[in-house]
């Protein structure tokens, strides 16, 4: 009970990592992308850093439309959606020969795939660890994958295009992509261990012999029977590939071996069976009781899905939410936060380039922010045990202002690799900490709608950020004014949230 339990939330975090490195591994990656469609489009910087403000901004814009339904079919379906949808957006991407049509493909609906895997992802591990002991180590580990990602596809992403060209790399990257359909069947597999603790044999009534053939005791369910009385269709709860039946009010008891019919088990939700299907005694043929079954599992799905939506959303009627100026002005943080943290990620590698940086050297930086991203998060999710997680966030958003500032003075490989790094470590504040923010400043109840809010201001800011800094470098013809931008906006989001560290502590 004990190993199966563990394996359950192991194998959780497994998937859960695994989805977040390879959609952040895509996401984080598009600077070099960005570098590439440069030269293959002809178009302005500020048109071209459209596609990588989408791929960062999207995701969250559909997050309160994507969570809900990813929470009522559940992680393994939302998943396997997600990776089929990324790594067929990817590979479709590399038979477009329009910047416009590439914001359709690898713009739109891969963001419709990185949302459905996020979501996916996050919602299998609060399941799984629902009972929070743990919950902050889990979501760490899960989400540092984000930095492993980054940390690994900067420099392989850009060793692929070396070699076969930018089509090729997207058509290896999209086979990649296919593996999240992997970390799909580790959240089954999970599922699976947990049903086997929450379903303990003495409760059950399912009982095996020394044959281990399962033996399951039926009620009958129809009103049909034969001319001798003996009903003829039954309620069944689980099938394995050898099953005996049990009839109960026939006139002669017997027993009925299903090898040959199909798994009678569905999954709801990723945690509750539906266990209800009907067999016909000597009849091979497809009964409508199962179509019917198939029919309400779906149904009920689709009832949790606009059940979770509407309460998803229910608190943004209320005034009291937009009246809360702690979680308004966090909002304003967010926004301005999101504009500006996306410039270094998206300019990074074109800026290297043009200070004569080997383009191999070029994409270790953006690797660098990415390993840095993934220290500052464990970082920063072990201090707020002991520190108030704004003021952490302040402490890092004016780390990340810093450096973004005064990045274009420096000139030196080495120093450029170290200022990456450090930006990655304050940045990475943001993944560890906003949602302990969002419930210090509302509640559990309206945690989703507040979450809903802020993704999509994050996703705005994203989108603005890009563009605007874009159409900065085709004014001025220099990043430095983009960075120095971007920095000040940083140093004024820590600003802006020092009087929420007093309301913090005033509170406990």
């Amino acid at each position: 009970m004990w190993k199966t339990k563990h394996k359950a939330k192991i194998l959780t975090v497994i998937g859960g990592f695994l989805c977040y490195m390879l959609a952040d591994g895509c996401t984080f990656s598009i600077g070099i992308l960005y570098s590439e469609f440069l030269e293959v489009f002809h178009q302005s910087k500020a048109s071209t850093a459209v596609l990588p403000g989408l791929i960062y901004s999207l995701p969250q814009f559909l997050g309160p439309f994507i969570c809900p339904f990813a929470d009522a079919t559940g992680s393994f379906f939302g998943s396997v959606l997600g990776g089929i949808i990324l790594a067929s957006s990817i590979f479709l991407s590399r038979f477009v020969i329009s910047l416009q049509i590439m914001y359709v493909t690898m713009g739109f609906l891969a963001s419709i795939g990185l949302e459905l895997t996020y979501a996916s992802a996050i919602i299998a591990v609060t399941k799984g660890f629902n009972d929070k002991k743990y919950l902050g180590l889990a979501t760490g580990i899960t989400v540092s994958g984000s930095g492993i990602g980054v940390f690994v596809f900067n420099p392989f992403l850009n060793y692929l295009i070396n070699i076969y060209a930018w089509q090729g790399a997207l058509t290896i990257e999209s086979a990649l992509f296919l593996h999240i359909i992997l970390a799909g069947f580790i959240f089954k597999l999970a599922v699976t261990f947990s049903t086997l603790v929450e379903h303990k044999p003495e409760k059950s009534s399912v009982k095996t012999n020394p044959d281990k053939v399962v033996r399951i005791k039926v009620q009958p369910t129809e009103t049909n029977h034969q001319e001798n009385g003996t009903p003829t269709s039954y309620s069944a709860t689980v099938i394995n590939e050898s099953t005996e039946i049990e009839k109960k009010g026939s006139r002669h008891a017997s027993q009925e071996t299903l090898s040959s019919k199909p798994s009678l088990l569905f999954e709801n939700s990723e945690t509750d069976n539906i266990l209800e299907r009907s067999f016909s005694k000597g009849n091979d043929e497809p009964n409508p009781s199962i179509h019917l079954a198939n029919n309400r599992l779906w149904q009920s799905k689709w009832k949790l899905f606009v059940e979770n939506f509407k309460i998803s959303f229910s608190p943004l009627m209320s005034k009291s939410f937009w009246k809360n100026k702690k979680l308004l002005t966090f909002y304003l943080i967010s926004f301005l936060f999101g504009f500006s943290v996306v410039t270094l990620w998206t300019f990074s590698y074109n800026y290297s380039t043009t200070m004569n940086i080997d383009e191999s050297k070029a994409s270790l930086l953006v690797s660098l922010i990415g390993g840095g991203a993934c220290i500052g998060q464990i970082t920063f999710g072990i201090l707020s045990e002991y520190v108030p997680a704004i003021s952490l966030y302040a402490i890092g958003c004016l780390i990340a202002g810093i450096i973004v500032m005064i990045i274009w003075l420096v000139s030196s490989y080495w120093a450029l690799a170290i200022f990456h790094f450090v930006f990655g470590f304050g940045q990475g504040v943001s993944y560890a900490l906003f949602s302990l923010i969002l419930l210090e400043f509302t509640s559990i109840e309206v945690y989703p709608a507040s979450l809903g809010i802020f993704l999509f201001l994050s996703g705005c800011g994203n989108l603005m950020g890009t563009s605007i800094s874009g159409y900065v470098y085709d004014v001025t013809g220099s990043y430095g004014y983009a960075f120095l931008i971007s920095g000040a906006i940083l140093i004024l989001c820590a600003t802006i949230a020092v009087p929420l560290i007093y309301l913090w502590k005033r509170k406990r």
